[in-house]
């Protein structure tokens, strides 16, 4: 009767680790959304005369980039209207997002954390890494500053534009 018990035990607590186990999401569907850029660090100090370009380039990118990961394994970068795309995947252990644009090239990526709130990543540049924020998306009327009508209004386009096959 005792053996029965302690089997019995067992395999409830077996069970339940098994359950709490598969409830964890897989770091390939936490990546499926769209993300927008919420911080980027580099390794080294940007140099002075560089920094006001880079200052701005980040700003329009936090404004304006918009990255979806799609379940069939391809991505799209959309930075007011200009269109990329590409395919993705995370390696098994979900330390590592390769992908590759359109010319095929892979790059290779290490995934700090990935949730659904948040995904942080950084280059496999050894000596200058660049680190990545991403946070979810919204949908935004890309309007640049130099796209602005003289006027005073916008001359938006939207998040989405037609792409011709």
């Amino acid at each position: 009767m005792k053996k029965i018990a302690t089997y019995l035990t067992l395999s409830s607590l077996m069970i339940g680790f098994l359950m709490l186990s598969s409830c964890k999401e897989k770091p390939q569907k936490l990546l499926i959304q769209r993300w927008k850029i919420e911080d980027v660090k580099i390794s080294e100090e940007v140099p002075a005369e560089q920094k006001e370009f880079f200052n701005e380039m980040l700003k329009q990118m936090k404004q304006y980039l918009r990255i979806t990961y799609r379940e069939d394994g391809t991505y799209e970068a959309n930075m007011m209207g200009n269109i990329s795309k590409g395919k993705w995947e995370i390696s098994d252990d979900g330390k590592t997002l390769t992908a590759s644009d359109e010319s095929n090239k892979p790059m290779t990526y290490t995934i700090i954390s990935l949730t659904k709130d948040k995904f942080e990543y950084k280059t496999s540049d050894t000596v200058n890494p660049v680190m990545f924020t991403l946070v979810p998306g919204d949908s935004v009327t890309n309007v640049a500053p130099d796209m602005m009508d003289p006027n005073g209004g916008e001359n938006p386009t939207t998040e989405e534009p037609t792409v011709q096959k």
